[in-house]
């Protein structure tokens, strides 16, 4: 790939170091990096990057982006920024998944895939808890464990690395648990749901992919039949 093809982005980040390490990629070139978004503006009539990446909380998102456009009108760049700030941009990414960062640059700056930029948490949450009460999910500990870990793989290119390396960890930390209760939790409001939810929701919903020996899907098939569910409702 020459240097013509590559994606050029300019990161905004107070801590550059791990995202460069990520970043370091082919087809992918960081042209500069800057403190601040205020630091960033100066350098975008010059640099003409095809996306820029804030890593960082961005004080008054929507007159930055107008600046953007502004400095350049005719090219403005793909804009990557953190979840809770998705909605704003182009594309959105979760702190706790960086390495989830080329994909979503590739997707962004893609001509033909822009328009499936992805968005905000809260609607990923959303989606995610309306399909829990479809299936009858009861209000238990769980179905928040659920609904975070399926948010959280319907935003990672596939495949994914098994959930209990990263996934019951990620959720543990947030939910001041441990792996093992997070794991736990899933499986008992699963077999509840099972037990006493939508039997006409779960066959739409998960047909033919759970085992009739085990009469319940496992967390893994859950969560990750779940997360295609709301990828789908995103398209």
């Amino acid at each position: 790939m020459t240097k013509a093809e590559e994606i050029r982005v300019l990161l905004v980040s107070a801590s550059p170091t791990a995202l460069l390490r990520i970043l370091d990629v082919p087809g992918i070139s960081v042209c500069s990096i800057a403190d601040s978004a205020a630091q960033s503006l100066p350098l975008l009539p010059a640099l003409q990057p095809h996306a820029v990446l804030f890593a960082d909380y961005v004080g008054n998102l929507p007159a930055v982006l107008q600046s953007i456009q502004q400095l350049l009108p005719l090219s403005p760049p793909r804009i990557l920024c953190r979840m809770e700030e998705g909605c704003l941009c182009d594309a959105a990414f979760d702190h706790a998944m960086p390495h989830a960062l080329p994909v979503l640059l590739r997707t962004a700056c893609s001509d033909a895939m822009g328009v499936l930029a992805l968005p905000s948490f809260d609607r990923r949450f959303g989606i995610a808890q309306s399909l829990l009460t479809r299936l009858g999910m009861p209000q238990l500990l769980g179905r928040e464990s659920i609904a975070l870990g399926a948010v959280y793989l319907s935003a990672m290119p596939q495949p994914v690395p098994p959930a209990q390396h990263w996934l019951y960890p990620l959720l543990a930390e947030k939910q001041h648990t441990s792996p093992a209760a997070i794991e736990r939790r899933i499986r008992s409001v699963i077999e509840s749901t099972w037990l006493h939810g939508d039997l006409q929701a779960q066959g739409e919903l998960f047909g033919l992919t759970v085992s009739a020996e085990r009469g319940k899907p496992t967390n893994a098939e859950f969560l990750s039949l779940l997360s295609e569910h709301i990828r789908l409702k995103l398209i």
